[in-house]
């Protein structure tokens, strides 16, 4: 699986060729955006640091988007007017305190513009030293595709970040890819005769603090359409969501053994056998929800999408919240109209 900090000119129009749209991970800037005036570093600091702030993740300065789709590669940078030595002084310079682990990959355009480059910002999530304040004294996070300011709560939980567990799930529709990547994780789709055929999901469960999970309670929740057809470890019950809108529930807890305690940066299958499931319509929302509570610390939620386009199936990773914020918008809006 390619990472950010090794992408060429072709995995950049990869990204506008596929219309890889941005997330909470992904964000396009176009050129204008890189500018040696105050405005323009300030809005680097702030971006930056709501990505650190939040799960990490790639901001691309040098590719142009509409409604958050890439639609075209700006005409680059000239290295000598702007340089990765001057992206990198201008990001420290705007956060408190310092991001470790940012990395910077200038792309040559060397087919489309030569001698011109973009710059790929690779931004960890922030761990032992979170958080990141911008130059305005403000923390921001990733909400929505845009950076917005944090809320007290969300600060506070930043500091506790490290002296609690921090789990995650991961999904993956390969056994060889566990994780979110929107460039590898997807396989083949007839998008005409796919609907209603088995697809196996692979789940693991993992940890970004420092502090190590002894035992923990995970639920995965489906929409309606999505059919679920069997999970091997867990047990499952469906949830009425309204007269219309029903969700199955898988769930199951870890408890003290071979699989415990989640130590930070291992990743633990959580089941031998894939989940099974079948999506059964394009409509509404193909997603995936899931949350994971373990002692001293707060409720970790998560949403994976499906994501249907060009005969591929793909698993996407959204912000939860916006997420479901839009979802009970949907469902007050389809009571409403009976």
């Amino acid at each position: 699986m390619k990472k950010p900090y090794e992408w060429t000119e072709e995995d950049l129009i990869s990204l506008v060729n596929n219309e890889v749209q941005e997330s909470i991970d992904l964000d396009y800037k176009e050129c204008m955006s890189l500018r040696k005036k105050d405005r323009e570093k300030k809005e680097i600091g702030k971006d930056v640091s709501a990505f650190a702030n939040s799960a990490g993740g790639t901001i691309v300065y040098g590719i142009r988007e509409q409604g958050h789709i890439p639609i075209s590669i700006d005409s680059g940078f000239n290295q000598n007017e702007i340089s990765k030595e001057w992206l990198e002084q201008v990001i420290n310079s705007n956060i408190q305190p310092k991001i470790e682990g940012i990395r910077i990959n200038p792309v040559e355009l060397s087919t489309s513009n030569p001698g011109k480059f973009v710059y790929v910002v690779c931004i960890p999530q922030a761990l032992s030293r979170a958080p990141h304040q911008a130059s305005d004294k403000k923390y921001y996070k990733r909400y929505n595709f845009e950076s917005t300011p944090m809320e007290d709560y969300e600060i506070r939980d930043l500091y506790t970040r490290q002296s609690t567990p921090d789990l995650y799930l991961t999904f993956s529709l390969t056994r060889n890819s566990l994780g979110i990547d929107k460039l590898d994780n997807e396989i083949p789709f007839d998008e005409d005769n796919g609907l209603g055929q088995e697809i196996e999901i692979f789940t693991s469960i993992g940890n970004t603090s420092n502090q190590p999970a002894e035992c923990c309670s995970i639920n995965i929740y489906f929409f309606s359409e999505i059919k679920f057809v069997s999970a091997p470890g867990f047990q499952s019950n469906s949830l009425e969501l309204n007269n219309d809108h029903r969700m199955h529930c898988i769930y199951k807890n870890l408890l003290p053994s071979l699989h415990m305690p989640i130590f930070k940066q291992r990743s633990y299958s959580l089941t031998t056998t894939p989940i099974k499931v079948i999506i059964k319509t394009k409509e509404f929302h193909q997603a995936i929800l899931w949350r994971v509570d373990t002692p001293r610390s707060e409720s970790k939620y998560g949403v994976v999408s499906f994501e249907v386009s060009k005969n591929k199936l793909k698993l996407i990773r959204e912000d939860a919240q916006d997420f479901f914020d839009k979802v009970l918008e949907e469902l007050k809006s389809a009571s409403q109209q009976k």
